[in-house]
């Protein structure tokens, strides 16, 4: 019982880790590789940041835009016209925009990414998105946290949408560029808007209960093969990784091969012990009864 207790907190846990997540953004003029992350669709910030890094030490642009806007769901997309675009041009297959849901942004990777921009590349700070009469430069504008709830949150979103938009119009022609959008996932206390698609959920949840038959038996443990399975499907969101299988997962693993190898190793010495039983031979005699004066004295 103690132990079934341990692994629900522990699935608990792990569910509302993976609500902490935020959007990630990287918008240039030329293509982007894919960012790699062990996790499928779900990119963790150490890895995210070593990608985008990778993918940042080309220094194929002149002009590097980094924005940060704090306290910013998965769900608040809906509300930002900037990024619900971007995610449509994604699933369009546009090779310059990369987007990804991570999870363990703190807020301190723009300054760091900046620095890297700055290192790497020879790209000078600058606070326009003008530049400053360098080759390269880097430029930083960060966002105020967004706070409140329901419409208060959604209006919120949409007046930083806009001096966003506002911004990004300021980009100077003629030049080679490579936007980046981070965010960090609100704290647990202030839950984020709901989406369109969650509130016309809610909406239609009741009616889809007195809809939808699900068969009710006594036993359901014996019975489970015979429910409908109402899960929503899955890879069809806008951060699902649609790389192939063998390269989302690493199937041919150390653990894989040890296995592979001592089974062999045990083979074989099964092979050996069977053939070694197998070559025992007893003669026929062993199994006659005597009958000579030896088994007679034997007898008496």
């Amino acid at each position: 019982m103690k132990a079934t207790l341990l692994a629900l907190a522990a699935l608990a846990a792990t569910a509302q880790a993976f609500k902490d997540t935020s959007p990630f953004l990287m918008v240039s003029s030329s293509p982007l590789p894919k960012l790699e992350s062990s996790t499928g669709g779900l990119g963790l910030s150490k890895e995210v940041v070593q990608s985008t890094k990778d993918i940042l030490s080309r220094c194929s642009s002149d002009l590097y835009v980094i924005f940060s806007q704090p306290e910013m769901a998965i769900q608040d997309i809906a509300f930002s016209p900037f990024l619900k675009s971007m995610v449509e041009q994604k699933k369009a297959g546009n090779p310059g925009v990369v987007m990804r849901e991570v999870l363990g942004f703190n807020g301190a990777e723009s300054m760091d990414l900046v620095r890297y921009i700055q290192q790497k590349c020879g790209a000078a700070f600058s606070q326009s998105l003008e530049g400053n009469g360098e080759e390269k430069s880097v430029v930083l504008k960060e966002f105020p946290a967004l706070s409140g709830k329901g419409e208060e949150r959604e209006v919120l979103v949409g007046d930083h949408d806009a001096a966003l938009q506002k911004e990004l119009q300021q980009l100077p022609r003629g030049k080679t560029y490579t936007l980046l959008f981070l965010s960090t996932a609100p704290p647990s206390s202030l839950p984020a808007s709901p989406s369109p698609m969650e509130k016309e959920a809610e909406k239609s949840k009741s009616k889809e209960k007195s809809i939808i038959y699900q068969p009710d038996f006594d036993n359901d443990a014996v019975h489970m093969d015979l429910k409908r399975n109402l899960a929503p499907p899955r890879g069809d969101g806008p951060f699902s990784d649609q790389r192939p299988l063998f390269e989302q997962y690493q199937f041919f693993n150390p653990g894989l091969f040890m296995g592979l190898l001592v089974g062999l190793i045990l083979i074989a010495i099964l092979s050996v012990g069977i053939s070694a039983i197998g070559s025992l031979r007893v003669s026929y005699a062993a199994f006659e009864k005597e009958m000579g004066p030896a088994a007679q004295k034997k007898a008496q």
